[in-house]
């Protein structure tokens, strides 16, 4: 079945005239505007509190834990891509296979040039702030790194199976990083918490201490014991219900956004560039807002470095490993996506290393390029 065919019958579109079928379409990115704004302040929520209760550093939460949920979107745009690629191909149906695989590298590449460019921008636009250079080293660095291997691996102008494998070496050395980092963190706030214990005054109980006092004491206990629980269990709900809420709210988006960009009779390259490649980009974008509001921005700096290198070496390995030959790379990857995704990203990176700071200029800087990037897509290809 063709994908036009089956978000037809997903979204009831099909049968409907125009009038009525845009209605459908307009009600359908208002659901999904309402769920993106309340799954990111839910989301956000569940976050912090998961942060907080394990002592790990924001920043170390929104690399891993709150990354990979937000690329969700990203991940299964380019893993559909791929496996429908790979069915053309068979099918003889080149053409068809080539634009799939277009859109699955290109999907990954364009949400890592528009987090950073974009997203990364509006947060240090709003909410400039002083970044733990030990804690900002490594990750920064390996986005980098990430995204100039990713150029060295395909200046053969192919993606292959062994350059996913290598790409996906680079992840989980990310990975194997964030985890040694959040052992350290937690080793230093259990060790900082028993010199605090230690250095209390015991408290000697009162031999007149009455039964009542000692029974209300423990039903104290018991009341704490169950707020706690209840408590856990309640941010972890709120969590994942944020997760879900903000890949159902950006797929709805991006779908509907698509056809009602059809009815108005945009051009589909206009669409993937735009549409497509900031609507799967969606979650990082309203967790980087919540953040901001909720003055969290460390957790969506996070979020958003930790997205970009599963982006670059999670997606376009799953890609690889699926279609049946190697990834075709065309000319505005090489001369256009990846210079300005090196160039962005060192913008927003360099400077902080050297001053331990996210600056408002960078921000303008970042979303500059962003949009010098847009315009030359728009003319070249």
């Amino acid at each position: 079945m063709e994908i036009q065919a089956l978000l037809n019958i997903t979204y009831g579109w099909e049968g409907l005239n125009s009038p009525w079928r845009m209605v459908v379409v307009i009600v359908y990115l208002i659901v999904g505007l309402v769920l993106l704004v309340y799954g990111g302040d839910w989301f956000v929520d569940g976050s912090v509190w998961f942060a907080e209760k394990f002592k790990i550093p924001k920043l170390i939460i929104g690399a891993t834990v709150v990354s990979m949920c937000t690329t969700m979107p990203e991940f299964l745009v380019s893993t559909f891509a791929s496996i429908e690629g790979a069915s053309f191909l068979r099918a003889g149906e080149d053409a068809l296979a080539v634009s799939s695989v277009d859109m699955a590298t290109g999907n990954a590449i364009g949400s890592v040039i528009c987090n950073t460019g974009l997203i990364l921008a509006l947060s240090m636009l709003f909410r400039p702030m002083n970044v733990e250079r030990k804690t900002f080293l490594v990750k920064p660095l390996m986005l980098i790194f990430s995204i100039g291997m990713f150029w060295i691996l395909v200046i053969d102008r192919q993606f292959q199976f062994w350059d996913g494998i290598i790409m996906l070496l680079i992840l989980v050395a990310f990975l194997v990083d964030n985890i040694i980092e959040a052992k350290q963190q937690m080793a230093k706030e259990s060790s900082l918490g028993r010199e605090i214990k230690e250095t209390k005054m015991p408290v000697i109980p009162s031999q007149t201490a009455s039964k009542e006092d000692k029974s209300q004491e423990k039903v104290n206990e018991n009341q704490e014991k169950n707020e706690k629980k209840n408590s856990t269990a309640y941010y972890v709900f709120l969590f994942f219900i944020g997760v879900l809420a903000i890949i159902v709210g950006a797929q709805l988006l991006v779908d509907n956004g698509t056809e009602f960009a059809t009815e108005l009779g945009v051009s589909n390259k206009i669409i993937a560039v735009t549409i497509v490649a900031i609507g799967t980009s969606l979650p990082e974008l309203i967790t980087a807002i919540i953040s901001i509001i909720k003055k969290q921005s460390d957790l969506s700096v996070g979020n958003i470095i930790g997205a970009n290198i599963i982006d670059q070496c999670l997606i376009l390995s799953v890609a690889s490993f699926i279609f049946p030959s190697a990834l075709p790379v065309y000319n505005s990857t090489m001369y256009l996506d990846l210079p300005f995704g090196l160039t962005i990203a060192l913008a927003a990176i360099v400077p902080t290393l050297v001053s331990g700071k996210l600056k408002r200029w960078q921000g303008f800087t970042c979303l500059g390029l962003y949009i010098s990037y847009l315009v030359l897509y728009f003319i070249y290809f």
